[in-house]
């Protein structure tokens, strides 16, 4: 194992009480790094000459305006959300809120292929994860009965167990970016994946088992919905003409180079049960919706 991931799995969290005794920016101070982009909750920066990552989450927002942006920082709009239990701003209770919603996406999108001890119950992940992936076929009847899809007869050569998550870590410390002046913040250390997102493919431009791959997919989402209420954010930035198409125009979900589908926002699930502003009104039914869609029409495909 590289050291820099010796690293990683060093300052992991592992608990909520780990926040304040783990400093993430230890590795930071070790390494140069360029930034690369930066999203309304979060910056991200690559590790030089490493297949590395890092995501620091921002205290600061940006605010569109007809004639731009406004970049304050991001307590006053947090404070105006608190009547709907709205919390974004990364303090060690949200960073760990986040990190268990991430763990459930491991339970549904990540299949263990080696030993990945350092995962809070990791013996449980592994467990549900083989109970769902050998037995995926006695959903078919719910998922048809619930979204009158029409399920494929599937043979040993179907990817049951894909992996669809990049490997990464979560750390707690100091910040390294000069906007969040220094305010403690939550890491996401994550694997660099060379990717073409959905949103830069056609359909017909993926290959037969790049298909089967994402008809596994739609298919752990809907399982993922029907279980717990939530589904990850596959909403594209750019939106197409009709919310049906959501799923097939994201920049969540990449084909890549060598590893197949694979998603890359492993923070954002929207639950059904949230109240207006948690849920967007009515943003996961149209994600559920667009999923549906994109699960009967690979599925004609590949039928």
């Amino acid at each position: 194992m590289p050291p820099l991931e010796t690293l990683f799995q060093k300052y992991q969290i592992h608990s909520l009480d780990e926040c304040d005794s783990k400093n993430f920016a230890q590795i930071c101070k070790q390494c140069e790094y360029d930034f690369l982009w930066k999203w309304f909750f979060s910056r991200a920066f690559r590790i030089r000459d490493t297949e590395w990552v890092i995501k620091e989450w921002r205290w600061d927002i940006d605010i569109p305006l007809i004639f731009g942006t406004k970049n304050i920082h991001g307590q006053p709009l947090q404070k105006l959300l608190s009547p709907f239990s709205y919390k974004f701003l990364p303090t060690k209770e949200e960073a760990w809120r986040q990190y268990q919603e991430y763990l459930l996406l491991v339970r549904y999108f990540w299949f263990f292929d080696d030993a990945y001890e350092y995962y809070p119950d990791y013996e449980a992940i592994t467990h549900f994860q083989n109970g769902l992936r050998w037995n995926i076929e006695i959903f078919w009847n719910i998922l048809h009965a619930r979204f009158d899809i029409n399920m494929l007869e599937i043979d040993d050569n179907f990817p049951r167990f894909h992996n669809f998550l990049p490997r990464e870590y979560m750390g707690y410390g100091a910040s390294i970016s000069k906007e969040n002046k220094n305010k403690k913040t939550s890491y996401i250390a994550q694997e660099f994946i060379r990717w073409v997102p959905f949103s830069e493919k056609k359909i017909e431009d993926l290959s037969k088992e790049e298909l089967k791959q994402v008809y596994l997919l739609c298919i752990l989402i809907l399982i993922c919905y029907v279980q717990t209420g939530k589904i990850p954010d596959t909403r594209p930035t750019s939106d197409p003409k009709h919310w049906g198409q959501w799923f097939l125009h994201t920049e969540n979900i990449f084909v890549t180079e060598s590893q197949g589908i694979k998603m890359v926002d492993t923070r954002w699930l929207w639950d059904v049960d949230g109240n207006i502003i948690k849920r967007g009104i009515m943003i996961p039914e149209l994600i559920l919706q667009s999923v549906i869609r994109a699960t009967k029409k690979i599925g004609k495909i590949l039928s």
